[in-house]
């Protein structure tokens, strides 16, 4: 959801040109007005309507707090006085749509001059001016950091514990590591590119495989309640 300056309405014209500079080879168009207002992109219909109020229930304040991609957006919430939905109908899969809505997102983000943007399945923020720019540099790849969170932290024995937050949606279950001797960086890496593998290959690690970010890195997964709080069953990886 894009964090927007102020409750205007967003224009659906300005959006869909804002597709068509920013993503020259994407098919934008059929424009229907109105709040919501939708259009077409890339065999896809995108609805975008906007909410004169800031996302409610303070889910933008205390992402704001733990989010790595907007290290100061805290600062910057007090602006965020209204918020726009976007949402992708028509897609295959959740990926697809997340692909879709990357484009769809960036429009907004520049036709609206937003702040940034809450990602309510990973609940973290990402910078409007780094969201533009990442999904601009290869609108063809689905950006993984923007779609899951990784959170880590010390463990109570003095290892990292970590876990992801935003797999779910598709159709994977999130990651934990808890108490790792690893380095916190390194926990980080392992657990985003094992996240990133699975929303490319879908729901293929099963409990007791090994999984690894090289052919030689063998690390035991199994499927288990969450040591942290999450809902449904986890990977727990022993990293």
């Amino acid at each position: 959801m894009p964090l927007l300056r102020d409750p205007r309405t967003i224009n659906p014209v300005a959006v869909v040109d804002a597709c068509t500079r920013l993503f020259p080879r994407s098919v934008a168009g059929e424009i229907s007005g109105g709040d919501p207002g939708s259009f077409q992109l890339d065999g896809c219909t995108v609805h975008v309507s906007g909410m004169p109020v800031p996302i409610p229930g303070g889910e933008a304040e205390r992402a704001a707090e733990t989010s790595l991609l907007w290290p100061d957006a805290t600062e910057h919430m007090q602006s965020a006085t209204a918020h726009a939905i976007v949402y992708v109908d028509g897609a295959a899969k959740h990926s697809a749509a997340c692909l879709v809505a990357q484009r769809a997102v960036s429009a907004v983000l520049d036709a609206t001059d937003s702040l940034g943007v809450y990602v309510g399945d990973a609940g973290h923020l990402v910078r409007a001016d780094m969201w533009i720019e990442q999904i601009h540099e290869d609108p063809d790849e689905l950006f993984t950091p923007f779609w899951f969170d990784i959170r880590a932290g010390a463990g109570k024995s003095g290892g990292v514990d970590a876990f992801t937050r935003g797999l779910t949606p598709f159709g994977i279950p999130d990651l934990e590591v808890v108490e790792s001797k690893q380095a916190p960086s390194a926990v980080w890496e392992f657990l985003g590119g094992i996240g990133a593998y699975l929303i490319d290959n879908g729901d293929v690690v099963k409990d007791g495989d090994t999984v690894g970010l090289a052919a030689e890195q063998k690390v035991k997964a199994r499927l288990a309640p969450s040591s942290f709080g999450l809902d449904g069953t986890v990977l727990r990886l022993s990293f």
